[in-house]
């Protein structure tokens, strides 16, 4: 599936009459928040780990942080694209399997780690909390 085909597809009835809000928080916990912080800003923990090269500097660079959930590039994304990045790792992620490539994303690729209905449910947590455009 490409990038265009994620971008049509949606939160389903029935994915959104299963929400639950406090487990959906919980899978952000648990699988989010690390790098993406608790308020969705990109600030998460692993932002500020220190490298191992003992120079002081960060492991991450500017290049791979992680992405302000709160942004309006985030906001304005479909559903299926935001289905497709959690899936997939990201945007890297994303483009490398619509290549059939292999990815370098840092991001995990949670659709080898959560259910389809646990990611649409990640989906939603972030629309209740972002908003869409």
């Amino acid at each position: 599936m490409d990038v265009e085909q994620f971008k049509e597809l949606s939160l389903t009835q029935d994915a959104l009459s299963a929400y639950d809000d406090e487990r959906a928080n919980r899978l952000y916990q648990v699988n989010c928040q690390v790098c993406h912080g608790r308020n969705l800003d990109g600030a998460g923990p692993i932002t500020t780990l220190k490298s191992s090269r003992n120079d002081g500097s960060n492991a991450l660079n500017k290049g791979s942080m992680p992405v302000n959930l709160n942004s309006e590039r985030v906001r304005t994304l479909s559903d299926g694209e935001i289905f497709g990045y959690i899936t997939w790792g990201g945007r890297a992620g994303l483009s490398a399997a619509s290549r059939d490539k292999r990815s370098s994303a840092i991001m995990p690729q949670f659709g080898k780690l959560l259910s389809e209905d646990e990611r649409w449910e990640l989906v939603w947590f972030l629309r209740q909390r972002i908003g869409s455009k």
